[in-house]
């Protein structure tokens, strides 16, 4: 289901009654659409919840420290990094094996979005 600001009585109603009868939320973000990103999610609002059920607690730790990570660069800085190192080393489960995210450096910089 998609939730777009409507003012229309019903599509609250609606939105009331599927909330928590899914397991992800993805939130857009019109500063990330703005910069050309894509997809422009607004990657430290959006998630899954109770993570753990569905990839193990080991996975979800590694997961969370990404998430993490990607914080301290706000969410455009965060999805920014997130998309060099998915593009850099090519799957998820490489960024969460692999990348600078596991070190805690710390020192990354976020990449900025070409004008």
């Amino acid at each position: 289901s998609v939730q777009v600001e409507t003012a229309q009585q019903l599509d609250e109603v609606v939105l009331h009654e599927l909330v928590g009868t899914g397991n992800v939320e993805w939130r857009l973000d019109a500063d990330a659409f703005r910069a050309g990103a894509f997809p422009p999610v607004d990657i430290i609002a959006s998630g899954a919840r109770h993570a753990e059920l569905i990839v193990g607690d080991a996975d979800a730790d590694r997961r969370g420290a990404l998430r993490a990570r990607l914080d301290a660069h706000g969410s455009l800085g965060g999805l920014a990094l997130l998309l060099q190192e998915l593009d850099d080393l090519g799957s998820l489960e490489r960024v969460l094996t692999e990348s600078s995210f596991r070190s805690g450096g710390g020192d990354e910089q976020s990449p900025t979005w070409p004008t």
